[in-house]
């Protein structure tokens, strides 16, 4: 009977270790991690004006970053990008002015965020404004356009691109955008009008 319980227990162990579980399950390599976003900074004149939603005109209200200011007092954003998460008691040497229409807030700063083509999103809180020095200044080599053929391209591209800004130099046009991403814009109007007929410049830096 003992023989028979040993041959017994010698069987069940056969089974139980030809169904024993194959190597345990590694755990999941570990992913990279998301690319960080593109962050940007840009310098200038931050307004926050609520006249632009009580009919000035019809852009948004709120803050943004000015590229053009009317120089009334107080001061009017005259082309500009939205700016989302900002606190105006994080900002220093704001000045407030009581307006028709509400209280205008406006400062000289410098911001850092990201961009979704459309607003800058703070990651920082406004800084100093940069000083701006004669060597800041981008000059451009005179270009090959005539005065007709410059107010004609600078037409063309009003009306094909809307960019915020536009002008011209000593024989070539200007173009200013929120941000040329990758020179694309700039590689577009050098196939069409030639290269050192029309330049690119971006509002935006990205930060490096």
């Amino acid at each position: 009977m003992k023989r028979a319980l040993v041959i017994a227990v010698a069987a069940a162990s056969l089974v139980l270790a030809g169904c024993s579980a194959g190597p345990s399950p590694q755990p999941p390599a570990p992913t990279d991690p998301a690319p960080a976003e593109q962050l940007f900074t840009v310098s200038g004149t931050l307004i926050d004006d609520p006249r632009t939603a009580t009919g000035l005109d019809d852009r948004p209200a709120g803050a943004r970053i000015c590229w053009f200011v009317m120089q009334s007092y107080p001061p009017q954003c005259g082309s500009g990008v939205e700016v989302a998460g900002l606190h105006w008691d994080e900002v220093d040497d704001a000045e407030v002015s009581l307006a028709e229409g509400g209280v205008v807030r406006w400062a000289e700063v410098t911001l850092v965020g990201t961009f979704d083509g459309e607003r800058i999103s703070l990651t920082e809180q406004p800084g100093a404004p940069a000083e701006y020095t004669s060597a800041d200044v981008v000059e451009y080599p005179a270009g090959p356009l005539e005065p007709a053929e410059l107010a004609r391209i600078q037409q063309e591209i009003t009306v094909d691109v809307s960019p915020p800004m536009s002008g011209q130099g000593d024989g070539y046009v200007t173009v200013g955008v929120v941000y040329d991403e990758g020179g694309e814009l700039q590689q577009r109007l050098d196939e069409t009008y030639g290269v050192g007929a029309v330049y690119v410049g971006s509002f935006l830096t990205p930060v490096t």
